[in-house]
């Protein structure tokens, strides 16, 4: 068995500092060997008692405790089956300590020149301090430290045993000392304040072994701790004022307080844990990882002086908060957001190729979240709780597929779906905004889809399209209303229930019916002969508005009417048909375009509409209803006056040729002058059967 030493010539040159540690182990008894040499000293009472008390010694009284001339050196072993307390109250240096067994304090300086080899007992009380010039061997059973200071000034290393610190037992860790351990063990804090600390001013080596190594004391990195196997996870506070480099295959988890300086730096090759459930992780200086990293703890903050480079290819934000205000862009390639992990701050997020959105979570802050390729919004937990948008920019330049979990969004949040990009509503979800006093925006340029698998969808948006607006067969909500500023508006016999249906420019396809209004102030095509459109409400198409209708082939008396007002309709603007090649026209035949409980205004184009060679169309007006009048083309060399009788009213129609003559009327039974009808320019006229008898003809100009 190894021994260590003491040797007495005055005091150590080392600052006294606090130092704690344990040795327990069994001693068989020896006695001192007079050579050239240091002297071989074992402590031999079960009792506590002073380091300078020579009967506690196997010297037998040849050794009495060196005084501050001697030059004798010693090599010394405490390793009892029992655990004495060996108080120290002067400063003693030995060749060799080791210490299997029992507890050293005192507020003195012990000094082991050569080797101190802990195996077990410690250190607990004092405020004394151990140096170890040269190495520290750690191995063994458990140890203390307490109110004690170790000092490694070159190397050390911890094999095995787990240590237990407290009340400021701190192990330092010299300048340009190396401290390796290839052990899968703890090195705790136990519940006495102030906490034990672990001071790393050179090199912290985790080594060789593939589990965890557990710091559970205070760590203050000034030095360079490297991770090279493995994983190291620090469940006490960490300070770091310098380096943490990981290598592959690792995990290097913070699971207390963390803070790291701006000129400190955290490098990882795999993955980077931020797990404290009470404590802040703070972030600056340089932060690069290659893998992951997690954020599961209860908050993370990346502030303006981080260096950001790389959070990894997945970031994974659990449970807690993080802010990103690093002012770079955040770059994952997969973004994980679950278990009510919040992400919020002002940098910008990219996520380059995968996020999974799950309920229960949030994504708040300033800045803008950009999905490159796709994101599913889906039910990742077993929570119900809705997801949350808030005040910030979401761009899609890929694919969002929502399938599950409603959303609650603020006031100025905006959803961005870029050209050729597709946002898919795909289950029966809501999204709700947060009081608004005005919805929150979705700004369309893709497709913006409500799938057969989504039934009464509701939206607390307002949105914004120029590009594909799907609809399916159940009813679909949108509070804040829809405008579409360009593309279309595809239907499979939908109910659109919103406030406001604006149109600027849209192309519609299918039947729709839409619970609420519509305006049109430029184009509104349904050109496909197929399509219907019903609103609840009003229908009020402003003068600029340009109305393309489909008119295709059908029995005799079964066309609708493409468009259907419940309320009021306000016919503006231009009317554009579209006969189908397919149709064949019948002379007489009265084609209906619009219909609604009251209708208002006329159209202004010059009638008649051209069918084909031998067909106009003419329109037809009454309190509820504005229909095309199919006519054939007679003679129009010939000046031809005639007449229809369509419902309430009588229709004049003449050749086109004629179109420049005037037609004029007055009450058959009245001896006045003839009044020239109001209209120029057109070969028609309507009147209304409530008037007298009338007669009419034709001036020519």
């Amino acid at each position: 068995m190894q021994i260590s030493s003491f040797k007495n010539h005055g005091k150590s040159g080392f600052p006294n500092r606090s130092l704690i540690a344990v040795i327990c182990y069994f001693f068989s008894f020896w006695t001192p060997d007079l050579r050239a040499q240091p002297f071989d000293a074992a402590w031999i009472s079960a009792a506590s008692g002073s380091w300078t008390d020579v009967f506690r010694w196997n010297t037998f009284g040849f050794l009495p405790f060196p005084d501050n001339d001697s030059q004798d050196e010693f090599n010394v072993l405490i390793a009892l089956d029992a655990s004495p307390t060996i108080q120290l109250s002067i400063d003693i240096e030995v060749v060799n300590l080791e210490l299997a067994a029992g507890f050293v304090q005192g507020n003195a300086t012990l000094t082991a020149e050569d080797r101190f080899l802990w195996r077990g007992g410690g250190f607990t009380g004092g405020n004394g301090q151990l140096i170890a010039p040269q190495k520290v061997t750690m191995t063994s059973g458990n140890k203390i430290l307490r109110s004690f200071n170790i000092i490694n000034a070159r190397e050390a290393e911890w094999s095995s045993g787990d240590v237990r610190s407290g009340t400021e037992g701190i192990f330092h860790n010299l300048e340009n000392a190396v401290f390796k351990t290839n052990f899968d063990g703890s090195w705790l804090s136990d519940d006495s304040r102030p906490h034990g600390q672990f001071r790393n001013l050179g090199t912290f080596n985790k080594q060789e072994s593939t589990g965890t190594t557990l710091i559970g004391c205070e760590y203050f990195n000034a030095g360079k701790t490297y991770l090279l196997s493995g994983n190291l996870k620090f469940a006490g506070p960490v300070l770091n004022e310098s380096l943490f480099e990981a290598s592959e295959d690792t995990l290097l988890e913070f699971a207390h307080a963390f803070e790291s300086s701006q000129n400190a730096s955290i490098a990882s090759l795999n993955d980077v844990h931020f797990s404290s459930p009470l404590y802040t992780a703070k972030i600056q200086g340089k932060y690069s990882v290659r893998d992951n990293t997690i954020l599961s703890g209860k908050e993370a903050v990346f502030y303006p002086e981080t260096d950001l480079i790389d959070v990894g290819n997945t970031l994974s934000v659990q449970k807690g908060k993080v802010y990103f205000n690093s002012e770079e862009s955040v770059t994952p390639q997969i973004l994980i957001l679950s278990e009510k992990g919040q992400i919020l701050g002002k940098d910008t997020i990219s996520v380059q190729d995968y996020f999974l959105w799950g309920n229960g979570t949030s994504i708040g802050g300033e800045g803008m979240l950009h999905n490159l390729r796709r994101t599913e919004m889906a039910r990742v937990d077993q929570t119900s709780e809705p997801r949350v948008l808030g005040n910030r920019l979401f761009v899609n330049s890929g694919e969002i597929i929502w399938s599950a979990g409603d959303l609650i969004t603020f006031e100025k949040a905006v959803i961005i779906n870029e050209i050729d990009s597709v946002f898919s509503i795909q289950g029966n979800v809501r999204s709700t905004a947060f009081m608004p006093k005005a919805y929150p925006q979705i700004l369309n340029d893709g497709l913006l889809e409500i799938t057969d698998a989504a039934d009464n969808v509701v939206l607390d948006w307002n949105i914004q399209s120029s590009g594909t607006v799907k609809l399916p067969k159940g009813r679909v909500t949108i509070r804040g209303g829809l405008t579409l500023n360009g593309g279309q508006l595809l239907s499979d016999s939908s109910t659109l229930s919103t406030p406001s249906l604006k149109v600027q420019k849209a192309v519609l396809d299918g039947q729709l019916s839409i619970d609420g209004n519509l305006q049109s102030f430029g184009r509104l095509d349904l050109r496909s002969s197929d399509t219907s459109l019903y609103v609840s409400d009003t229908i009020e198409l402003d003068p600029a508005n340009r109305l393309h209708v489909a008119v295709s082939h059908s029995e005799a008396g079964t066309t609708k009417p493409s468009i259907y007002a419940g309320n009021i309709l306000i016919a503006q603007g231009e009317l554009v048909v579209h006969f189908h090649e397919d149709w064949k026209p019948q002379h007489g035949e009265t084609i209906p375009i619009l219909e609604s409980n009251l209708l208002l205004g006329e159209f202004r184009n010059v009638f008649p509409l051209r069918v084909n060679e031998s067909y106009s169309a003419y329109p037809v007006y009454d309190s509820n209803q504005m229909s095309l009048l199919i006519f054939e083309d007679g003679n129009e060399e010939r000046p031809q006056l005639n007449i229809f009788d369509i419902g309430d009213e009588i229709f004049l129609t003449w050749p086109r040729a004629l179109s420049e003559h005037r037609l004029q009327f007055k009450s058959r039974f009245k001896d006045e002058e003839w009044t020239t009808y109001r209209r120029t320019f057109v070969n028609f006229a309507t009147f209304s059967k409530e008037e007298p008898l009338m007669l009419f003809r034709l001036i020519a100009p």
